[in-house]
């Protein structure tokens, strides 16, 4: 846990507004339940059989990081819904330990150990609803048939493995995890590596120790770190979603014609490669925001 949080606490450079971060986590949760859930159990439902998902070796590979234990891959999606409706379930649960253990502004000088394991609790949870539609769009889709760049399926496939590491860590009994990270010790971190394993023993002694996710530059995935989550860009992002699921249903729609040989839509090609537009203009506004 020590290690995971001295890298994150290395990205932090600015003030956090505890405000800031509940705001962040209703966004979270609201699109995990709109527009995430809906749009997996749409794919699930239509195409869960089709050779598009049948064959697919990526989800296997993410079956793997993600250790979920599974007889194919449509129940791989089946349970990885399991996995993120059940952390949708705990949305009450993330907003009070938020509410009642993060102080009003946390700052590189001032964060305790527990301080970054609720930010850094709240920026997974931030990456696993952004980066899922990602992913299901990357399933369901050959890259020759796309107008996204190229490079941005190339992001969505390095960040696979991050996203199965933080599925893998709060898949299993998340509401125990929130409960552990509200009893980490609430004392200054000690960042010097020379005495790690000091400082692991004292936080033992004084509170709660939990695995967090390895997880902070997250590959693929448009939030980066905890910085200045409610400017505009940030924003963007989660309204990005809502164009996603909208894609992600005219895939669908395209990929059961596909399977019934019903032949090539041009009003629906023309819709998708719209969607594929817009969004891919959205998020290389955004890139160069971030990069400025």
């Amino acid at each position: 846990m020590l290690n995971t949080l001295v890298n994150f606490f290395h990205s932090m450079n600015h003030t956090t507004k505890k405000e800031d971060v509940i705001t962040n986590v209703k966004r979270t949760f609201d699109n995990l339940n709109n527009e995430v859930l809906p749009t997996l159990s749409n794919i699930i439902d239509n195409v869960g059989t089709s050779d598009v998902i049948k064959k697919n070796n990526n989800i296997k590979l993410l079956a793997i990081s993600a250790g979920i234990k599974s007889k194919d891959n449509k129940d791989t999606l089946v349970k990885l819904k399991g996995i993120l409706t059940n952390i949708a379930k705990s949305d009450n649960s993330v907003e009070k330990l938020i509410n009642d253990k993060l102080p009003d502004v946390v700052t590189d000088k001032t964060a305790t150990v527990r301080d970054l394991a609720i930010l850094k609790l709240a920026s997974d949870l931030s990456n696993i609803t952004l980066y899922t539609l990602d992913f299901l769009y990357f399933i369901l889709t050959d890259v020759k048939d796309s107008d996204y760049p190229k490079i941005k399926f190339q992001q969505i496939k390095d960040g696979m493995m991050d996203y199965g590491m933080l599925i893998k860590n709060y898949g299993d009994k998340f509401n125990k995890k929130i409960d552990e990270i509200g009893k980490i010790a609430d004392i200054p971190l000690e960042s010097d590596p020379s005495k790690s394993s000091f400082f692991e023993k004292l936080l033992s002694k004084q509170g709660k120790v939990t695995n967090m996710p390895s997880v902070n530059n997250f590959v693929g995935n448009p939030v980066y770190h905890i910085r200045l989550w409610l400017v505009d860009r940030e924003v963007k992002k989660y309204e990005n979603l809502k164009d996603k699921k909208k894609l992600l249903e005219l895939k669908v729609l395209e990929l059961k014609a596909k399977e019934a040989n019903e032949g090539e839509n041009p009003k629906l090609k023309k819709q998708i490669e719209y969607y594929e537009d817009k969004i891919s203009s959205v998020e290389y506004e955004i890139s160069k925001i971030e990069n400025d």
